[in-house]
């Protein structure tokens, strides 16, 4: 089921063109070293300025940083709505984690933040949430 709605958000987000073109990761026909040869490429093109700017971000943690609240709104900013928004929302929210330490299991804690871990959908969720991150840098910086 999860396969399916992925393909299906897929296929709704390359249509209509709703991630950014500099997203890489977690897409199919986008490797690492095609981003590589992107990043240089635009590098290269920007060397008779005599300077350049690049912006590295670590995401570490990042998935797990994910506030479920907002991306649920973000699903509804790119058009998912109806039903697959319901089971969305259903299968994001609600959740609950243990934490073991030798032989201790801890009582059931509600996850309040961050995608699911392990599941087909985690990662677009992830590309997802942090596609607007540098809408206006390109255009701002590199002109």
């Amino acid at each position: 089921m999860k396969r399916l709605i992925r393909r299906n958000i897929v296929l709704y987000l390359n249509n209509y063109s709703l991630l950014h073109d500099s997203h890489f990761g977690f897409r199919n026909n986008r490797s690492t070293e095609s981003q590589l040869l992107e990043y240089n490429r635009k590098l290269l093109g920007h060397i008779s300025n005599r300077s350049s700017l690049a912006v590295y971000i670590d995401f570490r943690k990042a998935f797990d940083k994910v506030s479920i609240p907002k991306l649920i709104a973000k699903l509804k900013h790119y058009g998912i709505r109806g039903n697959v928004s319901k089971w969305l929302e259903n299968f994001l929210t609600g959740r609950t984690q243990k934490i073991r330490i030798n032989n201790a299991i801890s009582e059931p804690m509600v996850v309040t933040s961050g995608v699911p871990q392990g599941s087909v959908l985690g990662p677009l969720f992830f590309i997802m949430f942090i596609n607007d991150i540098g809408n206006n840098l390109e255009s701002d910086f590199l002109g």
